[in-house]
């Protein structure tokens, strides 16, 4: 019998994947997606309070039923199919959190997509420990009409823009995601309490045909809020060893990264 190396041996973040193969959206496959999270939470580990978790996330189809549900509420008609939502932490302080509505709002109809509403995804600050409910943002979504014709470019152009004049305000707000088709429900906590902490995820009417999930396991980067994955495209379990190279080549096109991004959002950025 042989035994693994243990010098070889190696912790790394927890990944998952799940889709309905009908290509069917229904809670269900959020349930599951949950339940299959929570089980990673053994790949993560908890800061010194003893509550707070590396981050984990999830990587969901947008929930239109339930967006719409509450832009019919505020007498507010789109067709289903234009829906979007731009996913954002956003400072505590009321005025820069103000300014920085104000600054995506902008940067959004500038490219032709059109802003809705704002709403704030019920959480539940308890499930959190104190590091990581004394640094919690707010997290907040801005549901957006794409308009017909090529929404995946017209949201690409947008999701460059809302992080172009974020840069620009000192990045005390972070672009979660920004895509014509997801979106990112994450948060500095373990795996096991994302369905507590987020009241969507509870949501019935929060269907989707795949969930892509993550477990953070922090190596090399301070615990953070925004760098939690998923992020706007990817979920990672690794460490990127080329990204000395990969960052001199984004700055040689004119993609500067935050000095505090780990890897993994630096290739997201690109």
């Amino acid at each position: 019998m042989s035994f693994p190396d243990v010098d070889r041996e190696h912790d790394a973040c927890g990944i998952g994947f799940l889709a309905d193969l009908t290509h069917k959206a229904s809670h269900e496959i959020v349930r599951l997606a949950l339940d299959a999270v929570g089980a990673m939470v053994h790949r993560g580990a908890r800061a010194a309070d003893g509550r707070t978790g590396d981050g984990a996330g999830m990587l969901l189809e947008t929930p239109r039923a339930l967006y719409l549900r509450e832009l019919a509420a505020s007498h507010i008609r789109v067709p289903e199919r234009h829906v979007a939502a731009i996913c954002l932490y956003l400072p505590r302080d009321s005025d820069d959190a103000a300014l920085s509505r104000a600054q995506v709002e902008a940067a959004v109809r500038s490219n032709d997509v059109a802003p809705l509403r704002w709403r704030t995804p019920g959480v539940e600050p308890a499930v959190l420990g104190a590091f990581a409910r004394n640094s919690a943002p707010s997290y907040e979504q801005l549901l957006v009409d794409m308009g017909p014709g090529n929404v995946r470019e017209r949201m690409r152009v947008v999701r460059r823009a809302v992080a172009r004049v974020l840069r620009e305000n000192g990045e005390v707000a972070t672009l979660v995601s920004a895509s014509p088709t997801t979106v990112v429900y994450k948060g500095l906590l373990s795996s096991n309490e994302l369905g507590a902490y987020f009241t969507d995820l509870r949501d019935p009417a929060f269907a989707s045909r795949f969930a892509v999930f993550h477990q953070r396991f922090i190596t090399n980067t301070a615990p953070q809020w925004r760098l939690v994955q998923p992020f706007n495209y990817i979920a990672h379990n690794g460490e990127i060893n080329t990204i000395t190279g990969n960052r001199a080549w984004m700055k040689a096109r004119g993609i500067v990264a935050p000095r505090w991004a780990s890897d993994t959002h630096d290739f997201d950025t690109n």
